[in-house]
């Protein structure tokens, strides 16, 4: 496969129109990786890559055995089609022949959209889907991000996978970091995500996240059964993480051209659908309360 990425200097080529259109490249790796926005020509190969790692490996997707129910993954994937669109989403790409090689999907959370998400999950089909989702919006709900932080919009982490080939490469790592700078130039304040698995977990905390709720697996119960019985060798438990986004990015990593071609391109997509979203008057009632029994542990910081 050809790359089809424009390189830097045919870039700077190219009329301003095109310039624009073309992926915001956010840093590339060491390793022959570069990290870039994950454009719309990209969704149907994002997808396979998640059909193929994502709801087989990942921790509540393979516990519950996800990818062998077709209604959960019909749903899934139309989850993802709305968060990708959305446009703050990025990939990993390998140098050269411009493959997809991992992806981070993320999205602002808004106060209005905090209170749709738990009435869209009552309208998703899919026992193996609605049983991850149930988990989430019940840490999601249990710890107010919006309070504890003093904000009514925050950055989140929905998911990230690499390729298995390419893990053990500062991928995951590497589609963080840029994820917090694409956050920063948003002009968000604090960046949160639900992390699964025990490498997902310590990558989050050496970015300078911190645990705020934790649920462990052993303890999410439904209807007297366990419901993720099997999440692997050392994930014990799914985590809340947050953090406050540094005010200064990482040395190098994001080059004064960036943050204006970011600040011109993303931004005021952000705000305008902002914009339209808070125009919109629909009153959604909470999730009712899901007839599971946990034991939860909740580490909650003082306000930082």
């Amino acid at each position: 496969m050809v790359d089809s990425t424009l390189r830097d200097a045919d870039r700077d080529a190219l009329p301003v129109l095109q310039r624009i259109q073309a992926p915001l490249i956010w840093a590339r790796l060491t390793t022959g990786i570069r990290i870039e926005d994950l454009q719309e020509k990209r969704f149907e190969e994002a997808i396979h890559l998640l059909k193929k790692y994502f709801i087989r490996e990942e921790t509540l997707c393979r516990a519950s055995e996800l990818a062998d129910d077709p209604v959960s993954v019909e749903s899934f994937i139309e989850v993802v089609l709305i968060w990708m669109r959305d446009m703050i989403s990025l990939a990993a790409i390998e140098e050269g022949t411009g493959k997809l090689v991992g992806l981070v999907l993320n999205r602002v959370n808004g106060l209005l959209d905090h209170t749709r998400s738990f009435s869209r999950i009552r309208m998703m089909k899919g026992e193996a889907f609605n049983n991850v989702m149930e988990l989430r919006c019940f840490m999601h709900k249990n710890f107010d991000v919006f309070e504890h932080y003093n904000v009514d919009q925050f950055f989140r982490f929905y998911g990230i996978c690499v390729k298995r080939s390419f893990r053990d490469k500062g991928v995951g790592m590497g589609l963080l970091k840029a994820s917090l700078n694409l956050a920063r130039l948003m002009g968000q304040t604090v960046a949160m995500g639900i992390f699964t698995c025990v490498q997902s977990q310590q990558m989050a905390e050496k970015l300078g996240m911190v645990m705020h709720y934790e649920i462990e697996y052993s303890q999410w119960i439904k209807n007297d059964d366990l419901v993720f019985d099997d999440p692997g060798a050392g994930n014990y438990s799914a985590m809340l993480m947050a953090m406050r986004i540094p005010d200064v990015p990482p040395t190098n990593f994001v080059t004064e051209e960036l943050q204006e071609a970011a600040k011109k391109r993303i931004t005021p997509q952000v705000k305008e659908a902002w914009s339209e979203t808070l125009l919109q008057k629909e009153t959604h009632s909470a999730v009712p309360h899901q007839e599971s029994s946990v034991k939860s542990q909740s580490q909650q910081g003082s306000k930082t």
